[in-house]
């Protein structure tokens, strides 16, 4: 009875898998930081998810804004399509040679108290070197009480450069609030 698990049990279906999800980093985003930077990101899996769940305190806004870098790269390399949905309204648009990719809004400072918004981004083959990195990102915030503050948004991005990911920076215009968290997954192939 109980939850042990013999080791012969361990070494089969467990240690020797390599089909699953693997925590990489755990973190609380730093409280009053505009950014949450994962750095020496390793390459010994195939693809990447990030799960975040956070607030700004963006002052004077419902939302802000989440951008996301890669190694530290800011220049026009980024090339991304969204899909927005509010309410009722779809909107759609393209982002070409840009310094970021914006992949969600999560609830800021006049947003309904203990509001959070989060995001799930997947990096496939992030750590290969022949072709472009490819993201896909969906996120979804609700502000306050009102219909109209319904946000998700789908995300379809890529980084034009062949290197390994070995760095993911998210950046918010006002600054992380105290309770927000990320993970960072490494999916075995």
């Amino acid at each position: 009875p109980g939850d042990a698990i013999i080791s012969s049990d361990w070494n089969t279906y467990v240690r020797d898998n390599t089909n699953y999800l693997r925590n990489i980093i755990y973190d609380s985003a730093p409280s009053g930081a505009t950014t949450l930077d994962w750095t020496a990101i390793p390459s010994n899996y195939r693809h990447l998810m990030a799960l975040i769940s956070g607030r700004s305190a963006l002052g004077g806004n419902n939302t802000d804004a989440i951008a996301v870098t890669f190694n530290a790269d800011t220049g026009a390399n980024y090339y991304y399509q969204t899909a927005t949905f509010n309410n009722v309204t779809v909107s759609t648009g393209p982002g070409t040679a840009a310094a970021n990719i914006a992949i969600a809004a999560i609830p800021a400072a006049l947003a309904t108290a203990g509001r959070a918004g989060s995001l799930a981004l997947f990096i496939p083959d992030y750590a290969g070197t022949t072709f472009h990195k490819l993201i896909d990102c969906t996120s979804c915030d609700i502000y306050s009480t009102t219909a109209a503050s319904s946000n998700t948004q789908f995300i379809a991005g890529l980084w034009a450069n062949v290197a390994a990911i070995t760095r993911i920076t998210f950046t918010l215009t006002g600054t992380w609030v105290a309770g927000s968290r990320a993970t960072l997954y490494g999916l075995y192939a």
